[in-house]
């Protein structure tokens, strides 16, 4: 794993997103469903960031609210340019947005639904360029094509003609088209073959090395992100509890969900670590628990637990690694 050269690119600052719960004919508003609730994580340039947790915990919508796929109840976003000039991305005009949209691109989970079947692959690649004016788009589409080890001779072909892992890489050649900085990959693995896993990986780190790309790659799979990322952020319930360097996570963890799903992983590096069995179900976010969201869950709980929300704090002794728990002191 490339050693990080801490150049912030992206700024994540309290974000937010808050979805409605109606009732009833005139839809009154009763509560909100916190699938995002005041996050805040800086990334850095050319690093790969792995965002795990169980199914709804809100890592997808946080990626979606970077990409502005959702409009973000509160928060802001900031893009660190060149010059350490800070721009607002949630805050940006029609146009700026449009412009902007070139710099953070995604690859998405399932490369079946990903892709319009009734286009083909060229048409598929060829609409962003034609939008953001590129000049020499088949060139451009051949090069790429190229670049994710895929025929260019294929560029007439539909969707339904390729394999998963061949649908993935087109997935892969979009995102790319663009020449961006960042790509949010959400689960981009999770729904192909293991031994086609093992080749898009590789694919998305030699690119990685290849362009210089920063990488937020969203995923439950604790080995992925440990073969992968440089570093984890761990989220349950809408808020990150965690956040390490990869190379701490299965021996450094400090928060008992943290412990639990990296326990969960049946490779051998974990031969003899106790399993540990994660009871009851995820609260609902509508309704969370008072005091810290995981101790209805956590054999560690003590009173204070109950009563007070612990803050995501640095531990001691350290600049990386930070952990929303009353187990740990600062």
């Amino acid at each position: 794993m490339k050693k990080l050269r801490k150049t912030k690119i992206l700024d994540i600052k309290n974000v937010c997103k808050h979805f409605p719960i109606y009732k009833g004919v005139l839809r009154k508003v009763i509560g909100y469903t916190k699938a995002v609730n005041n996050v805040s994580i800086e990334i850095y340039k050319g690093e790969t960031l792995g965002i795990v947790g169980e199914s709804g915990c809100g890592k997808t919508t946080l990626g979606k609210c970077i990409l502005q796929l959702y409009n973000v109840t509160s928060g802001n976003v900031f893009y660190e340019d060149a010059d350490k000039n800070q721009i607002d991305i949630l805050n940006l005009s029609k146009n700026e947005k449009l412009n902007f949209k070139k710099k953070i691109q995604v690859i998405f989970q399932d490369p079946y639904s990903s892709l319009n079947p009734s286009v083909t692959i060229r048409k598929t690649l060829i609409e962003p360029l034609k939008i953001h004016k590129i000049d020499n788009p088949i060139e451009k589409i051949t090069n790429i094509l190229s670049a994710v080890n895929l025929d260019p001779d294929y560029i007439n072909r539909y969707p339904h003609e390729f394999s998963g892992g061949q649908r993935q890489r087109i997935g892969i050649a979009r995102a790319l088209s663009l020449d961006p900085e960042v790509i949010i990959c959400d689960e981009p693995v999770s729904a192909l073959d293991v031994s086609i896993q093992a080749q898009v990986l590789e694919l998305l780190l030699s690119l990685q090395n290849e362009r210089d790309l920063t990488y937020i790659f969203i995923t439950h799979d604790i080995s992925v992100v440990e073969y992968l990322s440089n570093r984890v952020a761990v989220m349950y319930l809408g808020e990150i509890v965690e956040i390490l360097d990869t190379v701490n996570l299965v021996n450094g963890s400090k928060h008992p969900y943290t412990e639990a799903l990296v326990s969960a992983v049946p490779v051998t590096s974990l031969k003899g670590r106790e399993k540990i069995i994660l009871e009851g179900d995820v609260p609902d976010p509508s309704d969370p628990p008072l005091g810290c969201h995981f101790h209805p869950r956590c054999k560690y709980a003590m009173d204070i637990c109950r009563i007070e929300k612990p803050l995501l704090k640095s531990l001691s002794g350290s600049n990386s690694h930070f952990v929303s728990c009353h187990l740990q002191p600062s």
